[in-house]
């Protein structure tokens, strides 16, 4: 069985810190299933998040999930 997988990026403006002469940041988040469950890959090189957003962005990645395998 050859994975199923999904892919979603997030673009973010820089912050501070960041070495990204681009403005931007972004963070890929790939849901892979080959065959014994769904589970996340995440790739960045800087993904920087205040953490009073940190619930908000957890919800997103939950509804993603849930659009592509349902509540499991």
């Amino acid at each position: 069985m050859l994975p199923i997988k999904r892919t979603h990026v997030f673009e973010q403006e820089s912050d501070s810190m960041s070495l990204d002469n681009e403005g931007y940041q972004t963070l890929t988040i790939s849901t892979e299933d080959a065959g014994g469950g769904p589970y996340l890959v995440i790739e960045t090189e800087r993904w920087a998040i205040d953490i009073s957003e940190l619930d908000e962005f957890v919800i997103e990645l939950k509804k993603m999930a849930e659009s592509i395998y349902g509540n499991e």
